[in-house]
């Protein structure tokens, strides 16, 4: 099972739960009763848009207990080219690795019987 979000201003935000076997259009129909709006709605995941005619199992790195989100797009744009700078990835990664070690570094300079 996945949890899938639907973030709408106005409306509370409840995680619904899909099994593996589902496709992506029999989630967005559930999620989504609005013909118009419906024509607008995507499901991501990790930052790609997913097809219609995919089965949740058949994405690549798909696990049971992840959670995806329906995305309501202001236009009717079916599918853009969504582009990822793997050099900004790649700094924000060194970055965050960065920050990761130096708290485990402070950490264990507490825990240390030397500390004053």
């Amino acid at each position: 099972m996945v949890k899938v979000w639907l973030a709408e201003s106005g409306f509370v935000c409840m995680p619904r739960s899909f099994g593996l076997e589902k496709y992506v259009k029999e989630i967005l129909d559930d999620f989504v009763s609005d013909p118009l709006k419906r024509s607008k709605c995507h499901l991501v995941f990790l930052g790609e848009v997913l097809a219609e005619n995919i089965r949740l199992s058949d994405v690549k790195n798909m696990k049971d207990k992840y959670t995806l989100h329906v995305m309501i797009r202001s236009t009717l744009d079916p599918m853009p080219k969504l582009q990822l700078d793997s050099k900004k990835l790649l700094e924000c990664r060194e970055k965050f690795q960065f920050l990761r070690a130096s708290k485990r570094s402070r950490e264990k300079g507490r825990d240390s019987p030397f500390h004053y």
